[in-house]
């Protein structure tokens, strides 16, 4: 059903290529469930795009009644605290700062340099020098864009 709902929502965004699917999550049981549509863009989401695709979703969920029982749809744009799940997303914060958690526990931060099919490279500043970590994307628990207020 999600993959589904994916395929319905590409075709929606289409008419916008800067846009894209991060999640598409379908949680809680029948009769209280909640249909949750993570988006994503170049530059950013506005809340007239989660709007319009949440409209025209819940139009083509309804005539084909895909969902059964209940549930409640949220289109929403990814929040600055939430973790990087596209490589897509890897690329329009290059030159950023990320904090990475390795699945063995090891916690890296740096400015993102790279993005490849692969993994990503973070430029790291260890006392006077800067050195270049290249990180595959396996090795990756989980990564965030670091806030600056500068």
């Amino acid at each position: 059903m999600e993959r589904e709902v994916e395929t319905y929502v590409s075709d929606l965004i289409s008419e916008d290529p800067s846009l894209f699917i991060v999640a598409v999550n379908l949680k809680g049981n029948e009769g209280n469930q909640r249909l949750v549509i993570a988006l994503d863009g170049d530059n950013g989401v506005s809340i007239d795009a989660c709007v319009s695709v949440s409209r025209r979703l819940a139009v083509m969920l309804e005539e084909r009644d895909l969902i059964s029982g209940k549930y409640h749809l949220e289109v929403t744009s990814v929040g600055i605290d939430q973790p990087l799940a596209s490589e897509r997303q890897y690329r329009k914060n290059i030159g950023r700062s990320l904090k990475v958690k390795l699945v063995d526990g090891k916690k890296i931060e740096g400015a993102l340099t790279e993005v490849t099919e692969g993994g990503i490279s973070l430029t790291i500043k260890e006392k006077k020098k800067e050195i270049s970590e290249d990180i595959s994307f396996d090795q990756i628990d989980s990564a965030k864009v670091l806030v600056s207020f500068k």
